[in-house]
């Protein structure tokens, strides 16, 4: 909640300081220490709004709140990806996000975040709520392609959004992840564990 995201960016390190042209590193303060006025480099200063912004724009969670929420999961992909994100998200969140929440109201933040650590390695096979992500992956892409519909803001065209969402279609059509794609890349010989976190 949005309590708990606060008390989170209090208490996150302060990657750096900007105090007019220079840049002070805050490696050995959170931010709490900043608001209480416990930072000698700044001669104590209190922080501004965009001492805050600056703080924010810092840390990289997949979902960062600003001035609004920004999903940073699509950061690297290619072009149809780029496009597909985006749309995929805004007809979850501004189409259909009742009927979302419906479905994964239920999930479990354990395995929800296990399910997050075990998809590079076994993509739409791995497992969350007794199903795979394949079967997730499919439900969510039609109430999004569904809310999109419901928005049914058109371009010159007259074709709604849901034409960023073939990428997407694709992928789940075909049972092939972008992470599939970029292993057939590589030579069959070649040793890709240092492409995962460990």
């Amino acid at each position: 909640n949005f309590e708990k995201y606060a008390e989170f960016v209090m208490n996150f390190p302060i990657l750096f300081i900007q105090e007019k042209d220079n840049y002070i590193s805050g490696k050995k303060y959170n931010f709490k220490d900043f608001m209480d006025g416990k930072i000698d480099e700044v001669n104590n200063r209190l922080p501004t709004e965009n001492d805050l912004t600056t703080h924010l724009s810092t840390i990289f969670t997949e979902n960062r709140l600003k001035k609004y929420i920004e999903l940073r999961s699509m950061d690297t992909c290619g072009w149809d990806c780029l496009c597909a994100g985006p749309a995929f998200n805004t007809g979850i969140l501004y189409g259909n996000l009742d009927e979302a929440y419906e479905v994964i109201s239920q999930w479990d933040k354990d395995k929800i975040i296990n399910a997050y650590f075990e998809a590079p390695k076994k993509g739409f096979n791995t497992e969350l709520m007794g199903k795979d992500l394949y079967y997730w992956s499919n439900l969510l892409l039609n109430l999004s392609k569904k809310g999109l519909k419901n928005r049914d803001i058109l371009n010159s065209s007259k074709q709604n959004e849901t034409k960023f969402l073939t990428h997407l279609e694709n992928l789940i059509d075909e049972k092939i992840t972008n992470a599939d794609h970029m292993i057939n890349k590589f030579s069959k010989n070649e040793n890709l564990n240092d492409l995962y976190d460990k």
